[in-house]
């Protein structure tokens, strides 16, 4: 794991040793994980996000929102719960 948090870094002085699991909690901690429209294959974006708010706030069935916006029911229910994409929308 990078201590120095300079990814071209290959000083072997700035690296520490940790598995996998805290590799991805250190990397998802500093915000270095491509999510939202950072990730390449994200079907959505925050006008999307705040559609999908809207229409689970006005009672549109999630399972049907999923089937408009391409995306699974728990991705809607995520969404609307403000569990996922939380700064959007």
């Amino acid at each position: 794991m990078h201590g120095c948090d300079n990814p071209p870094c290959v000083n072997p002085a700035h690296l520490k040793i940790g598995d996998l699991l805290e590799n991805n909690r250190d990397m998802f901690i500093k915000r270095r994980h491509a999510f939202g429209t950072r990730n390449g294959q994200s079907r959505l974006d925050p006008s999307k996000v705040s559609e999908i708010r809207k229409l689970a706030k006005d009672g549109t069935p999630h399972g049907k929102i999923a089937e408009i916006f391409s995306v699974s029911r728990q991705t809607v229910t995520k969404i609307a719960g403000e569990k996922s994409w939380r700064s959007h929308g």
